[in-house]
């Protein structure tokens, strides 16, 4: 009999220290961030499915930026200048003029008359040295950009249902199922510790049961089943 009190003695400790048990202050977070539950598997795959896209989407960014960068770092094309071009050929022509004037008069007036015609379309045309027209290089970079904004947006909008208070998506869901892990790791030891108190108070109420009954069949009542014992030992 005193094996069995020495053993229900253990058990009351062991039930005690259980039920003492607090939450830590992490343990308290995760359980007040998921008291409504924790998203599915599939949610989070989806989720996960959508970081890889803005992931992707990032890099694409990078790289038309750098390809951008080193466009408008080579010097521009230049298109056909057209006044100069008739320019030369207005002076080639009223100098060419003086050189037949004393041979062919004729061909010199008419050569004159080109010349003079080409030197007022030259002075009157505008100069053309503007590079060609910019490619839709930024107009890409700019749709780039909104859209990774949309779906930040997007996964945003899902992390903060969850209490998540980073502004960058990707960040918040890694951390969200880290949170998600050790919150089932943390409800599955609570299950345990709750089992674990169940099965000693069975054993401790079975135990008290026996050793009082041993107790008052020899006349002995008390709650103190160590008092009563050594009172029983006494008497025998």
């Amino acid at each position: 009999m005193q094996t069995k009190i020495s053993r229900l003695t253990a058990l009351e400790t062991e039930r005690k220290s259980l039920e003492s048990r607090s939450l830590t202050e992490r343990e308290e977070r995760l359980a007040t961030r998921f008291e409504k539950g924790a998203p599915t598997e599939e949610e989070l795959q989806e989720k996960r499915a959508l970081a890889e896209e803005i992931k992707d989407k990032k890099k694409q960014l990078q790289e038309r930026s750098a390809e951008l960068l080193q466009r408008q770092a080579q010097p521009p094309k230049r298109e056909f200048n057209l006044k100069a071009c008739l320019l030369v050929v207005a002076a080639i022509l009223l100098f060419g003029g003086v050189g037949v004037w004393f041979a062919l008069q004729a061909a010199a007036i008419g050569l004159w008359v080109a010349g003079g015609i080409c030197l007022a379309a030259g002075l009157v045309v505008k100069g053309v040295n503007a590079p060609l027209p910019p490619s839709n290089g930024e107009n890409e970079l700019l749709s780039l950009q909104a859209e990774i904004e949309r779906l930040e947006g997007e996964l945003l909008a899902f992390t903060k249902e969850y209490g998540s208070k980073s502004e960058d998506g990707t960040t918040a869901l890694a951390v969200l199922e880290e949170d998600i892990r050790a919150y089932y790791a943390q409800t599955q030891a609570e299950e345990k510790r709750l089992a674990q108190l169940r099965e000693i108070r069975a054993q401790a109420s079975a135990l008290q049961t026996e050793c009082t009954r041993f107790l008052e069949s020899y006349g002995v009542r008390t709650e103190n089943l160590q008092s009563g014992l050594n009172q029983l030992t006494a008497e025998l």
